[in-house]
């Protein structure tokens, strides 16, 4: 415990040196927000995941009872079990929910559980092959920008 407890410390603090905020992404989470149900979905542990949303200023907009962190599921991503607590939990039908991941394990359990699911690249070393990838894994759009993810939105 206190070992594990340690290296997080020592991540978090050495995390915002090495994370990026991405542009756009408060008014692409207030777009999403002003119309629908959104959720949290991360392999993540638990406290690295609330200190990434508190450095990209993100933390006001997903209350705890809208993340689902590592901790939870037994199967996590690429397995649909994370994606379909969510849609649970905000008592949606899954196929009538919108998934927007920037990861290759995050599609293939979002496509898994029957969602649609957006790719998203903008963070990507290699965007441009990210998004062919993510759209081979069943993503129906890829972006690079939260700003075309928000004019996808819009529209």
């Amino acid at each position: 415990g206190d070992i594990l407890q340690r290296l997080f410390t020592q991540v978090n603090a050495l995390a915002p040196e090495h994370m990026k905020s991405i542009d756009g992404v408060i008014d692409a989470v207030e777009m999403a927000q002003s119309f629908a149900k959104t959720y949290v979905v991360s392999n993540g542990e638990h406290n690295n995941l609330m200190a990434s949303l508190k450095f990209a200023e993100l933390l006001p907009y997903f209350p705890e009872e809208v993340i689902i962190s590592g901790r939870m599921p037994k199967n996590p991503k690429p397995a649909p079990e994370p994606f379909l607590i969510a849609s649970k939990k905000a008592d949606i039908n899954p196929e009538r929910t919108l998934v927007i991941e920037d990861s290759i394990t995050g599609v293939k359990g979002a496509v898994a559980a029957g969602m649609a699911t957006w790719g998203f690249c903008g963070t990507h070393h290699a965007p441009q092959e990210h998004a062919e990838t993510l759209l081979g894994l069943g993503a129906e759009k890829a972006f690079l920008s939260m700003e075309d993810l928000r004019k996808s939105l819009s529209s």
